[in-house]
């Protein structure tokens, strides 16, 4: 799937987008409008968003559509793929209007991420799995629209945009003892179908991509952490478009006396209600336990920096 800026305009106006140039603006220009969303400010190639952040931009109109208005748009799309058939989800639509300005001026506008919608905004993805498509795509359109009795179509511009949100575990109001400490009456236990007897104890069952992920298996007396199978951590996605048949991915693995999963950045529990969900799961043999995984743990030292999660960003 191509992650490069899209420039679109009217059937008989379609051109390639401008080329790009490390460290310059992001801008997008037709023959009637430039789109411009300021200078590049992150190492990503498309303009990248974190959690509740600002999008401001600029929107500069040609005197030849003088007396028309010009319609910016923030929108959100998601379009799962299966062998059979596609389907696409409008996630977001946000609309301002503005008169075009007759001396020239700029106009300028701001939108707010996520924008209260009806449930959290998943973040940029590009995905294919095992025959399943996913692609999450979020942009910023600039439609100008000439007086009704000019000779001219309307032009479009549309620039893509990355919502790559961090997601903290909360600060829990009484810090657990450390992992090295022999005190685990607080982690969270789960009886194993195999070896019979054997206990899989977990600090929490919310916990942070970025870091490794500790356990420890209790075994009844004379069992042999042998006869533990692998302790897997996997990611479960289904989705309404292959009729909820799920893919299942393993990520990470370790014996039961490795005490710890390793860490799998670019994850994150997400869903879009009726459409797809992204879960996460603990696996040793038979026993699964849900996980909720979230992009930084409450102290970690990037967690309270504000701007995107790049680690979660589409590679082209």
């Amino acid at each position: 799937m191509n992650f490069s800026p899209a420039l679109l305009r009217s059937p008989d106006q379609i051109a390639p987008p401008p080329p790009y140039k490390a460290g310059a603006a992001h801008v997008l220009r037709g023959q009637l409008v430039e789109l411009s969303l300021g200078p590049r400010r992150w190492p990503t190639h498309l303009p990248a968003y974190g959690s509740n952040a600002h999008i401001r931009g600029s929107v500069s109109v040609s005197p030849e559509a003088g007396g028309g208005h010009v319609v910016v748009t923030l929108l959100g799309r998601m379009t799962t793929l299966s062998r059979a058939r596609s389907l696409e989800v409008e996630l977001l639509r946000i609309i301002q209007v503005f008169p075009v300005p007759k001396c020239g001026e700029i106009i300028d506008f701001s939108f707010r991420l996520p924008s209260q919608p009806s449930f959290p905004l998943p973040p940029s993805t590009a995905r294919l799995t095992d025959g399943l498509g996913i692609h999450i795509r979020y942009s910023i359109r600039a439609t100008v629209h000439p007086p009704f009795l000019a000779f001219r179509r309307k032009e479009r511009v549309e620039c893509e945009i990355l919502y790559l949100p961090k997601t903290v575990i909360p600060v829990p109001l009484n810090p657990p003892p450390p992992l090295e400490s022999p005190d685990r009456t607080s982690w969270h236990r789960t009886p194993l179908a195999e070896p019979a007897g054997a206990v899989l104890l977990l600090p929490d069952t919310t916990v942070a991509a970025c870091d490794a992920l500790p356990f420890a298996v209790e075994l009844p007396y004379g069992a042999d952490s042998s006869a533990v199978p692998r302790i897997e951590l996997v990611r479960h996605v289904c989705a309404r478009v292959d009729d909820w048949a799920p893919r299942v991915v393993t990520l990470a693995s370790a014996g039961a006396d490795d005490r710890r999963l390793p860490a799998c950045p670019g994850e994150v529990t997400w869903s879009v209600p009726g459409s797809v969900y992204v879960k996460y799961l603990v696996r040793v043999g038979e026993t699964c336990v849900p996980l909720t995984v979230r992009t930084h743990s409450w102290d970690s030292e990037s967690a309270g920096v504000k701007g995107p999660a790049f680690e979660l960003a589409p590679r082209p």
